[in-house]
C-alpha cells in the first residue's frame, strides 16, 4: 500500500505538513519525515496516512531536496522549525550578522564576482 518515496499526510495531525516514507522496515513499521514535525516512526497499522496520489499536490520544497542515501547510512533530518531556531542560534542577527557575513556570504559572493568575470569579461 505504502511505497519507500510515497509522500503522505498524517490525517489527524495536518500541522506536521506533508511527509515522505524513508523507510519500511519488517513488521509493518514505517519511517516518515514530516516537513513540519521532523522524522516520525509509526506502525502501519496505527498510522493515520493519506496517500498524495499527484506529485503537484505533493510538491513540498523541503522534501523535494531531502537527501536520501542508497547505501541505508543513517541519516538524522531536520524539520524547519529545527533549522531556523539552529541558524539563528548560531547568528542571531540572522542574514545580516556579522559572523554570517564572516563565515558563509562574503567568500560566496567574492566567488561568483570572480567567476562572472572569467566567463563574461575575458
Amino acid at each position: 500500500m505504502y511505497n519507500k518515496g510515497d509522500r503522505v499526510i498524517h490525517t489527524s495531525e495536518k500541522n506536521w505538513g506533508v511527509g515522505q516514507i524513508l523507510d519500511k522496515k519488517g513488521g509493518g513499521n514505517i519511517s516518515i519525515f514530516f516537513s513540519e514535525k521532523g522524522l516520525i516512526n509509526f506502525h502501519i497499522k496505527y498510522a493515520k496516512l493519506l496517500k498524495l496520489a499527484s506529485k503537484k499536490v505533493a510538491n513540498n520544497y523541503i522534501l523535494n531536496n531531502l537527501y536520501i542515501p542508497k547505501n541505508n547510512k543513517k541519516m538524522h533530518y531536520r524539520n524547519i522549525s529545527d533549522s531556523i531556531s539552529l541558524f539563528l542560534n548560531k547568528y542571531p542577527l540572522g542574514f545580516y550578522d556579522e559572523k554570517y557575513l564572516k563565515d558563509e556570504r562574503n567568500y560566496k559572493y567574492k566567488t561568483h564576482i570572480y567567476a562572472y568575470m572569467e566567463v563574461f569579461l575575458f
